[in-house]
């Protein structure tokens, strides 16, 4: 009995220091919140959320459509944008890194075309938005549902039904964060120039839509 009421003791504050620590979280939110909205009222910001992109389209970040999609957008964003927020030994592009996921789809499964282009393009929307680090990503989640409508829409731009890539992106920076800050060797790591990833990032996009169409005919 007296087990019994110590486990009920222990659960129960257990309980009480869950609460007040989920509390002192949100607390905490609240004050980023509105120290936020001190520093920039949301009536000050004047913006349709539209710019010009490489290709001359008039691309909308609250509202985008298929037909605002293109190719070379996606390949120049990516490939004059830095992976890892820049800090690399040398200038290692969204581009470059998207290649790497590819390769590695590539790998395990070489006919699958489309689960390949999805690689390919897993950061399309990163040439629109920027690679932002994950733990100021956490603290937006307005940006992250502007993201994930951006990729959205280029999965349907280019008929891709995704299935998720995740985990060769994982293994992708892994293999970065070795190769950069461990010092470890990786062929496959080649610090591109952005004019280098926007040709080999695009040559990959039309091998693979030649595959495909070719196995749709």
């Amino acid at each position: 009995m007296k087990r019994v009421a110590q486990r009920k003791k222990k659960l129960l504050f257990f309980n009480i220091m869950n609460k007040i620590r989920n509390a002192i979280c949100v607390a905490l939110l609240q004050l980023v919140v509105k120290i936020s909205n001190y520093q920039t009222k949301s009536w000050e910001v004047k913006t349709d959320g539209c710019f010009r992109t490489y290709k001359q389209i008039k691309f909308s970040i609250l509202h985008p459509e298929p037909d605002m999609i293109h190719i070379e957008d996606i390949a120049k964003g990516l490939a004059y944008k830095p992976h890892f927020s820049g800090f690399s030994p040398q200038f290692f592009s969204i581009a470059e890194h998207s290649l790497l996921v590819e390769r590695i789809v590539a790998a395990s499964n070489p006919e699958n075309y489309y689960e390949r282009l999805e690689a390919l393009l897993h950061d399309g929307s990163e040439a629109y938005t920027g690679d932002m680090i994950k733990p100021l990503k956490n603290l937006l989640p307005n940006f992250v549902v502007i993201e994930k409508r951006i990729q959205a829409v280029i999965y349907k731009r280019f008929g891709i039904f995704p299935k998720g890539v995740k985990q060769a992106d994982n293994v992708a920076q892994d293999i970065e964060a070795a190769v950069f800050y461990g010092k470890a060797k990786y062929d496959e790591i080649r610090y591109l120039t952005p004019d280098s990833a926007y040709t080999d990032f695009l040559n990959k996009y039309n091998y693979l839509m030649y595959k495909i169409n070719e196995k749709n005919q």
